[in-house]
């Protein structure tokens, strides 16, 4: 018995008689092997087990720690459990690739600050001598060059400036614009 409106329900007990659709089934079906597929593969997956912890080994004899201060994937263990060890032994090598990499464009990182101090010490240089200097960057010429050549355009603003104040005061009272 299908239900078409909810008006051909007269008797509350003929609602929980109703038949489900077909896709309700479908459906249910679906998530339900979908959910078996998770957890056969959560037990058969392949996972790489990575462990970050701080070490400490002390052994029985006299007390002495180690710590590894960085974290990592590790390649090679260099011991058998229960074996002794000297100091100064390799005993773990973990994978550092990251730090490596960080290392790189830290340098160049440092490099470029680098080149910024010069180019800025060499514009220094240029504004308090006045003169420029033929440098090995093109970059710290570049910029020692446009300081100089805009410092001559503001002294010619200034002197033009100037030279009409003179004119100016030098004129009659009658040719002086009142403002």
């Amino acid at each position: 018995m299908y239900l078409k409106t909810f008006s051909d329900m007269k008797k509350t007990s003929v609602f929980f008689m109703l038949k489900p659709v077909s896709a309700i089934y479908f459906f249910i079906i679906t998530i339900l092997f979908m959910i078996l597929t998770l957890f056969i593969w959560a037990i058969f997956a392949p996972m790489d087990e990575i462990v970050k912890a701080s070490v400490i080994i002390r052994p029985n004899e006299v007390i002495s720690s180690v710590k590894c201060v960085i974290n990592g994937e590790l390649i090679q263990k260099n011991y058998i459990n229960n074996e002794i060890v000297k100091k100064g032994d390799l005993l773990l090598i973990l994978d550092t690739t990251f730090y490596q990499k960080e290392l790189e464009v830290n340098e160049k990182e440092l490099n470029k600050t680098n080149d910024d101090i010069y180019t800025n010490e060499e514009l220094l240089r240029t504004i308090r001598t006045n003169k420029l200097v033929n440098y090995n960057s093109s970059d710290t010429y570049m910029n020692c060059s446009s300081y100089l050549i805009e410092k001559e355009t503001y002294e010619k603003k200034i002197t033009e400036k100037e030279n009409q104040v003179e004119r100016e005061k030098n004129k009659p009272d009658s040719l002086i614009i009142l403002e």
